[in-house]
């Protein structure tokens, strides 16, 4: 079987020396940092959900596939726990009520259900997305360094 590889880091000491005074600005300013890492928090947070309807599904036929998932739950937490100390740092969250109001979302796979069907086209799928997500980081330079952090 080939082993994922497994980078560990702690989003809690990249960002240990930083605290929310070093990011002051404007209300409007904070609510526009606000709005843009919503989203990028909750696609992370989100990972612990399918996961669970790829449990639900008995869609993971391999070790090696289940190995993968694995490595990439983990990490997809992590990313979550540095969204949300990003968060907390630039735009006035709170981990506590950021982790409510994630977990008061709802979460409906019925949009990409038919990609639902098997081990490959999973794999597939979150390749995909792993690439789209780097791209779209790639392309706004102010968050270049943001997903080599996390």
């Amino acid at each position: 079987m080939i082993t994922p590889v497994r980078r560990n880091w702690n989003p809690n000491e990249l960002f240990n020396a930083l605290t929310p005074a070093m990011f002051t600005a404007e209300p409007s300013a904070i609510r526009a940092r606000w709005d843009k890492l919503w989203p990028d928090l909750y696609t992370e947070y989100d990972a612990r959900y399918l996961k669970q309807e790829l449990a639900d599904r008995n869609l993971i036929a391999t070790d090696e596939a289940a190995a993968f998932l694995d490595a990439w739950a983990i990490d997809e937490e992590r990313h979550t726990d540095g969204f949300i100390r990003i968060i907390e740092l630039v735009a006035h969250g709170s981990e506590r009520d950021l982790r409510e109001r994630l977990d008061a979302r709802p979460h409906d796979f019925g949009p990409i259900t038919e990609h639902l069907t098997d081990e490959f086209s999973l794999m597939v799928m979150i390749a995909f997305d792993e690439m789209c997500t780097c791209r779209a980081y790639a392309a706004e330079p102010r968050l270049r360094s943001r997903k080599a952090v996390l």
